[in-house]
Formats: C-alpha cells, structure tokens, sequence
C-alpha cells in the first residue's frame, strides 16, 4: 500500500486516528462506531486538506444507536439526508452513544427491507 501498488487499504478502527494518508478519496465503513465521533474521525481519512472525498457507510438495524447522530451531522454539513435515516432517527429519543454535543441520540432499521 505504501508503494503505492495497492491503492487499497483495509484497517480497523486503528487507522481513525494518527494516519495521514494522502489521496484517499473513498472510505468505506463495513462497520459503523457507535460514537458519532469515531464515525467523524473515519470519515475524515478522506477529503484532507481542502480536496473532496466520498464516506459509505453500511446501515442496519445494529446500528441503530447512531441514527440521530448521524442524521445531525449529515444537516451539519450540509449533506441529504436519506428518508430512511430520517425515519429512523425520529423513532429515537436516546440511544448508545454521545453525539458531539454531549447529549445522548440514536436510532434505526435495515433501509434494504424497505
């Protein structure tokens, strides 16, 4: 990866934090933190330094706690909101995480089933 002969990187939640890759333009979440903030530190291996980048991210019912979460930082930073995101954080009043303003949120459901 390093050489730059493999332009992918598969990694823990190790590689949120510290690494400075240049040029990742995609990161994909098989797995989503159940803190806001993790998801944040994630996402933010992409689109360094004033480039875009592209965050996916795989949804289901085991990440319901971070829904409400998720959904705000999506308003945040001025990205759609799918409606299905959105129903699942309107079903949620409290949940398994702290979002960055220190209050508890989340909420959610398998969006394929729909």
């Amino acid at each position: 990866f390093k050489s730059g002969n493999t332009p992918i990187l598969v990694a823990t939640d190790v590689a949120a934090r510290g690494f400075d890759i240049p040029h990742v333009a995609h990161v994909v979440n098989f797995d989503i933190p159940n803190d806001i903030d993790d998801y944040v530190h994630r996402i933010g291996r992409t689109g360094r330094a004033g480039k875009t980048g592209l965050a996916t991210a795989f949804f289901n019912e085991n990440n319901s706690s971070v829904a409400r979460a998720l959904a705000d930082l999506m308003q945040e930073t001025n990205q759609e909101v799918p409606a299905w995101l959105s129903r699942y954080a309107a079903r949620s009043s409290h949940g398994g995480g702290k979002n960055r303003r220190g209050g508890n949120c989340f909420g959610g459901r398998d969006f394929r089933k729909d």
